[in-house]
C-alpha cells in the first residue's frame, strides 16, 4: 500500500518549491542570457512561469509576467524547427501554455503553429540511411507532434506531414527503416551506428509516443498509425530482457540477435530504459486496447520500483544528471507518478514521494542549476515544473514530455 504522507508535509514542499521558483524567475529576467545561452528557445522557463502564475500561493504573477516578457523577446531570431525543445516549436509550446493564463499571446501560439506545419511540408527528412532528425523526439518529426498535440483544438491536418514520415519508416516489422546510418565518426554516438535505438529521446519509443498521440485524437487518420504503433510496440516487447536484478528492461540499442547483456544499462530514466518505455507502452495499450501489453507495461515498471536505488540508476555527476528531467530524477518523478495516477500502481507511488523527497533535499543545487541553465531537460526550469505539478500544479505541458 502507499505510504501516508502528511498534509503539513504536502504543504512544506509545495512552499519550497514555489519559493524556489520565483527566486530563479527573478533571476532569469535579471539575466536571461546568462542562465543558458545556446536554449534561448527553449521553453523551460515559460512553463515554469505559467505554472507559478497559476499557483494560489502568493509573489507569483508578477515575476511570471516579467519572465514572459523577457522569454518573448527572443521570438523574432526564432526561424527554424529545430526540435521540440528549442526553436520555432520550443515558442509553439511556450506560448501554448502561457496562454492559458496569458490569453494575449495566444495569436501568437497560433501563428507559430501555422508556420511550423507550412515548414514541415518542404521538410529534407530521409526515408533510408536515417539520423535522429529524421524521426526523433527531440529533434525530429516525433516531437513535433508533441509539440502540436499540446494545444487539443488542433486540425488532424497539421499532423499529416510528420506522420507520413514517421509511418513510411515502420512498414516493416523488423522497422529496419528505423536503423541509423550516422553519427560513426561521432565520439558520443558513435555506439548507435547500424543500431536501432530503442529511447524515448532519440529512438523508437519516441515514434511510438507520438503516433499513440495521434491516433488518440485523431482516430480517423487512418489504419496505418494503428498498424505502425502496434509494430513498434511488438518490437520492443520482443527486445526486452529480466537482468541479474530482476528487472525488465531493454538496451539503449536493438541487439540484432544477440543475447541480453551480462551488465544491463545503468541508464534507467526518461529518455532510455524502464522508465521511459514502459510507460510508454501502457499509453499504447490503452489506445490499441491491449490489455496484455498493459500488463506488461505495469509488471516492468513495478519491476523498476523495486531494484530502484539511487546510488545505481542515478549519475552522482554532474549535477543536471542527477536532478533533471532526461537523465535524472525529475523524469522518472514525472513518469512514477504518471503511474500512480493513471495505472494506480501503489510501487510507483511509494517511488514517486521517494523520488520527490530526494529532489527537494537538494533544492539549494537545483537553485544554483538555475544560474547556468532553466531549460526543460537539463534544466531547473523542468525539475521545478515536475514538482509543482506534483503537488497540485497544470499537467498539460507534460504532453511534449509524452507523459501526462
Amino acid at each position: 500500500m502507499c505510504s501516508t504522507i502528511s498534509a503539513s508535509s504536502i504543504s512544506n514542499t509545495r512552499l519550497v518549491v514555489h519559493e524556489t521558483s520565483v527566486h530563479v524567475l527573478g533571476a532569469y529576467v535579471a539575466s536571461p542570457h546568462a542562465r543558458h545561452p545556446d536554449r534561448m528557445f527553449d521553453a523551460g522557463p515559460i512553463v515554469l512561469a505559467t505554472l507559478v502564475a497559476e499557483s494560489d500561493l502568493v509573489d507569483g504573477v508578477d515575476v511570471s509576467l516579467n519572465a514572459l516578457s523577457t522569454w518573448l523577446e527572443a521570438v523574432d531570431g526564432c526561424h527554424s524547427q529545430d526540435g521540440i525543445f528549442g526553436s520555432m516549436s520550443g515558442y509553439i509550446v511556450g506560448a501554448q501554455l502561457a496562454s492559458s493564463i496569458f490569453p494575449g499571446i495566444s495569436p501568437l501560439a497560433q501563428r507559430l503553429r501555422s508556420a511550423l506545419v507550412q515548414a514541415a511540408k518542404s521538410a529534407a527528412w530521409r526515408t533510408r540511411d536515417v539520423s535522429w532528425e529524421d524521426y526523433d523526439l527531440i529533434s525530429g518529426p516525433a516531437g513535433f507532434i508533441l509539440a502540436l498535440g499540446i494545444d487539443e483544438t488542433g486540425s488532424a491536418e497539421d499532423f499529416e506531414p510528420f506522420v507520413q514520415q514517421l509511418v513510411s519508416l515502420t512498414r516493416s516489422d523488423s522497422l529496419e527503416d528505423l536503423r541509423v546510418i550516422a553519427y560513426q565518426d561521432d565520439e558520443r554516438r558513435s555506439w548507435n551506428y547500424g543500431r536501432v535505438n530503442t529511447g524515448l529521446a532519440h529512438g523508437i519509443t519516441g515514434v511510438a509516443a507520438a503516433l499513440r498521440l495521434v491516433l488518440e485524437r485523431s482516430p480517423e487518420i487512418g489504419e496505418s498509425i494503428q498498424l505502425a504503433l502496434q509494430r513498434i510496440c511488438n518490437w520492443l516487447v520482443q527486445e526486452s530482457y529480466v537482468d541479474q536484478q530482476g528487472l525488465r528492461t531493454w538496451g539503449p540499442a536493438g541487439r540484432d540477435g544477440s543475447p541480453p547483456p551480462a551488465i544491463a544499462s545503468r541508464r534507467q530514466a526518461w529518455c532510455y530504459g524502464t522508465p521511459g518505455i514502459a510507460w510508454t507502452l501502457w499509453e499504447a495499450s490503452r489506445v490499441l486496447e491491449d490489455t496484455w501489453l498493459q500488463s506488461f507495461a505495469e509488471d516492468a515498471m513495478k519491476s523498476f520500483c523495486s531494484v530502484f536505488d539511487e546510488n545505481r540508476y542515478l549519475d552522482p555527476e554532474p549535477i543536471d544528471s542527477t536532478l533533471g528531467v532526461c537523465h535524472g530524477a525529475a523524469g522518472t518523478l514525472a513518469i512514477a507518478n504518471a503511474f500512480e495516477r493513471y495505472a494506480y500502481l501503489n510501487e510507483a507511488a511509494s517511488l514517486a514521494e521517494r523520488l520527490e523527497g530526494f529532489l527537494v533535499s537538494r533544492i539549494d543545487d537545483i537553485r544554483s542549476l538555475a544560474d547556468e541553465d532553466l531549460s526543460m531537460l537539463t534544466g531547473s526550469g523542468g525539475i521545478l515544473a515536475v514538482l509543482l505539478s506534483r503537488s497540485g500544479g497544470s499537467r498539460s505541458w507534460l504532453t511534449r514530455l509524452a507523459l501526462r
